[in-house]
């Protein structure tokens, strides 16, 4: 109960409409911040896959090519060294599997006998949809999947 008098007035009618407005513009903040994270995750995985692929590119070209992409050619490659070194630091998973900022583990496929294709699974973690973030290197460019 609210009282009666003055105290009654500091609850009018402006209160519940301000209210209102101020809890639509603290979820506006928190909604701007998380579209914005997302982006920035799709930033840093694109740069990652880019990494990736010159790096891969880098240890094809020093081992005499794309024979197989397997995993310890992959976990070799992507030992970033010299100038690299300090933009990319391999995350990988209890297998050994470099993964993407979602944990999802990258599939890296080869692509004819010097191209391959890298997936990052994107925010959903399935492969095969609208928000996987893929590389075709014999593009150099991200390709929809």
């Amino acid at each position: 109960m609210l009282g009666s008098g003055k105290s009654a007035t500091l609850f009018g009618a402006w209160f519940i409409p301000v209210l209102a407005l101020l809890i639509w513009f603290l979820c506006s903040i928190v909604k701007v911040q998380s579209q914005a994270k997302a982006h920035a995750m799709i930033a840093k995985t694109r740069s990652d896959e880019r990494l990736m692929a010159i790096l891969l590119q880098e240890n094809a070209f020093k081992t005499g090519g794309l024979t197989n992409l397997s995993k310890a050619f992959i976990l070799d490659s992507l030992q970033a060294t010299g100038e690299f070194q300090h933009l990319f630091v391999a995350r990988t998973n209890a297998a050994g599997e470099p993964v993407d900022l979602w944990q999802t583990p990258y599939r890296i496929e080869l692509a004819g006998p010097t191209n391959f294709v890298i997936h990052s699974a994107g925010k959903n973690q399935k492969f095969g949809d609208a928000d996987d973030i893929v590389f075709n290197s014999a593009l150099n460019d991200f390709v929809t999947p």
